[in-house]
């Protein structure tokens, strides 16, 4: 199994610095269409040079990250995913090998 990363900027969407709820919507249902076992959506403040102004833009972004042993299945995610959001492009990051640890009963 590995790890998937996709990450989403608010202005690459719409212009805007902050994320819709119904932009958060798409990337929940698309996700969970593709990937109805799990996955997770990491909120997150940042940014990133824009070599055109020569400013650093700051927006809300999100990373999506699952972990599968399907490639093809991220890979048809990713495509719905740029679909759904109107993007002519996404980025995602293969980060590596997945594990599960057991920790024995919890502490309820």
């Amino acid at each position: 199994m590995k790890t998937y990363s996709l990450l989403v900027g608010s202005r690459a969407l719409s212009g805007n610095a902050k994320f819709q709820s119904h932009q958060d919507k798409l990337l929940q249902d698309t996700t969970r269409e593709h990937f109805p076992g799990g996955f997770t959506i990491l909120r997150a403040r940042g940014g990133w040079w824009n070599s055109t102004t020569k400013r650093f833009e700051t927006e809300e972004s999100r990373e999506v990250r699952v972990v599968t042993s399907r490639y093809q299945a991220v890979a048809r995610w990713a495509r719905a995913i740029g679909a759904v959001l109107g993007q002519r492009e996404v980025i995602l990051t293969e980060s590596g090998r997945a594990r599960k640890i057991a920790l024995g009963k919890s502490r309820s």
